[in-house]
């Protein structure tokens, strides 16, 4: 697995794409801030909010999530990449457990321009508008201009790691999706497509069945809204039981897949 691993990593630090990714994420960052100062000192109307909520953080990794997966987990096997280990005596759980590993590390830098403009805000003396619901907004919103501490850092760091397992645990769905369908259009697709579905059911009320349900995934919508500077240590618990249980969960659905399939 460390193999699978220290390979992946060496071919994402030359890739042009990842970068891009990144880019783009960071991008997404900083016009999310500024989309809600502006939000706030009125230059923008509230006619824009539906166009600047794609820049949250939770959007944005959905989409950047999925295409990673679509062209990291996907190009492997376009470029025979996976055949070779196999051919080579790699085990398939050692080949799953080290892309699963390589894809998060990729789904943590998607985040990490998010965690640093919400740092950055305590240095910035501006008003902002919570315009949609993002961990990371609420957290500029409540703390920008206040004294940067020890302990403020730690909390910040705790939340953007429990953020970082739910966002790895919704998007651990495009790990069986890859193993199965190989291509990436399906993969960016589907996985996005899971996302919204089940932001939207939420956002429209949903029955009390399926919010059950529902709460047992990290694609319950509580579990981020309630991650805050003053939430109380169960919101973290739950909140990393079900993203990191859900992960867990996909890889082994990935073994089962993997384990069958045939490698051409």
């Amino acid at each position: 697995m460390i193999n699978v691993v220290r390979a992946d990593i060496l071919k994402l630090k030359k890739s042009a794409a990842l970068k891009v990714l990144f880019l783009v994420s960071a991008a997404g960052a900083v016009l999310m801030v500024l989309a809600a100062h502006w939000f706030e000192s009125g230059t923008l109307g509230q006619g824009a909010v539906g166009n600047a909520s794609f820049l949250a953080d939770a959007q944005m990794v959905a989409l950047l999530g999925t295409i990673s997966a679509g062209l990291f987990l996907c190009g492997d096997f376009e470029n025979k990449t996976i055949h070779d280990a196999v051919s080579s005596g790699t085990g398939r759980g050692e080949i799953i457990l080290g892309k699963a590993v390589s894809y998060f590390l990729v789904l943590l830098l998607m985040v990490l321009p998010y965690f640093l403009v919400t740092v950055a805000a305590f240095f910035v003396d501006s008003q902002f508008k919570l315009y949609i619901p993002s961990v990371f907004l609420t957290m500029i919103c409540m703390e920008a201009g206040n004294p940067m501490t020890f302990s403020t850092v730690l909390k910040i760091i705790g939340i953007t790691v429990t953020v970082c397992i739910v966002y790895a645990g919704q998007l651990s769905i495009c790990l069986p999706l890859s193993f199965i369908f190989r291509k990436p259009v399906p993969v960016i697709g589907i996985g996005y497509l899971i996302s919204l579905v089940c932001g939207m059911l939420q956002a429209s009320g949903g029955n009390q069945a399926f919010e059950k349900m529902i709460s047992l995934t990290p694609f319950y919508g509580k579990y981020l809204i309630q991650l805050s500077m003053n939430a109380k240590s169960e919101i973290f618990f739950k909140s990393i039981a079900a993203g990191g249980g859900f992960a867990v969960l996909m890889v082994l659905i990935t073994f089962l897949v993997f384990k069958r399939a045939e490698i051409k």
